[in-house]
Order: C-alpha cells, then sequence, then structure tokens
C-alpha cells in the first residue's frame, strides 16, 4: 500500500492521522484537513476573502504532505470533479522516511517537482497583467491550450477574472494556429 504511495496513477492520497479516532462519518481523520479530488484547487482564503490556490491535486498527486512533518496543517479544497481518494498512515509515511532509502529518494523527487510547480505559480501570480500571466503560462505548458471547457480553470489558475481571460483568448483569436490549436509567436 504505502510502498506504492508514488507509483499508483488515477488516485490522490491524503495523509491521514492515524492517532485520532475516526469521526462519525467514517472518514478518516487527517492531518491538513484536506480531502482529496482531482484536478481540485487546495487553496488558503486570506483576511479580505480573496483564495490563494496552493496546489491543484490531479491523479497521482499527494495533498497535505507537509502534514507529515507539522501537528497542524490547515487549507481548503474544492471539489471539481468526483474522485478516488486514498488515505495513507502518516505514521507509515514517517516509517518508510526513517527505513527505505528508494522511498526516500522517490518521496524527494516528488517534493521537487510540487516545489518546481509551486515556483511556476508564484512566478506567474507575481506578473501584474492578463497578457503576462497567460504567456508565462503558455511558456509553462509548452505552448499548450487548454480547451475552452477549462478557460475559468484556467483564469482561477493564473488569478484573473473569467471575463478578462476571454477577453484576452478573443483579443488572441486571429493568432491561434487551427491546426495545432497554438498560439502563433506574432505580437
Amino acid at each position: 500500500m504505502v510502498e506504492s504511495i508514488l507509483e499508483t496513477y488515477g488516485k490522490v492520497y491524503l495523509l491521514r492521522d492515524t492517532n485520532k479516532a475516526e469521526p462519525p462519518t467514517g472518514n478518516p481523520s487527517v492531518k491538513g484537513l484536506c480531502p482529496s479530488i482531482p484536478s481540485r484547487p487546495k487553496s488558503r482564503h486570506q483576511s479580505d476573502g480573496a483564495s490563494a490556490v496552493f496546489q491543484r491535486a490531479m491523479p497521482d498527486k499527494i495533498l497535505a504532505e507537509t502534514s507529515v512533518f507539522f501537528d497542524r496543517y490547515h487549507c481548503d479544497a474544492i471539489a471539481v470533479s468526483a474522485a478516488t481518494v486514498s488515505a495513507v498512515p502518516v505514521g507509515d509515511v514517517i516509517r518508510l522516511l526513517e527505513s527505505d532509502l528508494v522511498f526516500v529518494n522517490r518521496w524527494s523527487g516528488y517534493l521537487a517537482l510540487e516545489l518546481q510547480a509551486t515556483r511556476k505559480r508564484a512566478e506567474i501570480m507575481s506578473l501584474q497583467t492578463v497578457r503576462a500571466r497567460l504567456d508565462a503560462w503558455i511558456a509553462w505548458n509548452d505552448g499548450a491550450l487548454p480547451s475552452k471547457r477549462a478557460w475559468r480553470q484556467l483564469a482561477d489558475e493564473i488569478g484573473v477574472s473569467a471575463e478578462a481571460l476571454y477577453r484576452e483568448f478573443a483579443r488572441r483569436d486571429a493568432r491561434v494556429d487551427k491546426d495545432t490549436g497554438s498560439f502563433k509567436n506574432s505580437p
């Protein structure tokens, strides 16, 4: 079970605190309070009501991974689609980190990829215009564009209103290569 934590595809893993009693609903008690659903943003709400997306959990992702090292880890998550959830006891993860070098290397590699993704999001969010944020997102995604159905989710991901993103796509529409779906490099 835990040995395959980074190998099993199609599930998002939630780290479970086995030191707490199971709640009446039968769901595992979790450190981090983050149930996991594919393509679900893990976010934190600021005092002004704004939401900051920290992670988009997809199949083969782990939520609340830092909760392995902290007693409390608070975040919020929003389901955007149904999913299978697999809970992994934190104690099992800690035992593997203490005893299995292969697991340690995989865990470290996974965390490095997550750190890279976080830095990408921070870079995009530091940009001032919709155009600059979209350009950065496209560059980070090898020129690939999401389907029109995913534009609202993309707007959330780059921190702009859906309407502002739609206007930017409309402005760029003449530059879209109809065969590949990628933007042409002209201004």
